[in-house]
């Protein structure tokens, strides 16, 4: 008995554990596509975002299903200014929004608030980041399918 109580009290310690709250690494943009290309890419990621744009791409949404599948999106829109896109993830009782900065090369992303997350200071649960980078690795390869589109394009010309 004492040896399960001890196993229970060291999962309950490492499963709800914090990590420094750092940004991952910026993410590069093909240089092929523009900052207008870059935000319409961002925006298809984040389920009820405006879906407008002057990109120049004809991107459909069977391209947008082929990159991003039909998984289930935490991910939603909550607003733009220059050059930024508010992201808001929620999962159970877990929110958190993430602040999605962007120019002619790169992506940055950072989580600038949340709830029932143990943000405090610089730290935040573990499980934030693994979150956040969910939404970085379907940025980037909706990045690529807008890369490979255009491409394929300028192929036919």
């Amino acid at each position: 008995m004492k040896k399960l109580l001890l196993l229970l009290m060291v999962f309950s310690i490492t499963a709800c554990t914090t990590t420094e709250n750092i940004s991952p690494p910026a993410t590069i943009i093909p240089p092929s596509l523009t900052k207008a290309e870059t935000e319409f890419a961002i925006m298809t990621a984040l389920k009820g975002a405006p879906k407008e744009t002057n990109a120049g791409v004809e991107i459909t949404n069977n391209i947008i299903r082929a990159v991003l599948g039909t998984k289930k999106q935490y991910w939603f829109y909550e607003g733009r200014g220059r050059d930024l896109i508010n992201a808001g993830f929620r999962y159970r009782s877990f929110y958190m929004r993430a602040e999605v900065r962007y120019d002619e090369k790169e992506i940055i992303f950072k989580i600038v608030e949340s709830r029932n997350l143990k943000q405090s200071g610089d730290s935040i649960h573990k499980k934030a980041l693994v979150w956040l980078n969910y939404l970085e690795q379907d940025v980037r390869a909706t990045l690529g399918a807008f890369d490979r589109v255009k491409y394929e394009q300028e192929l036919k010309q």
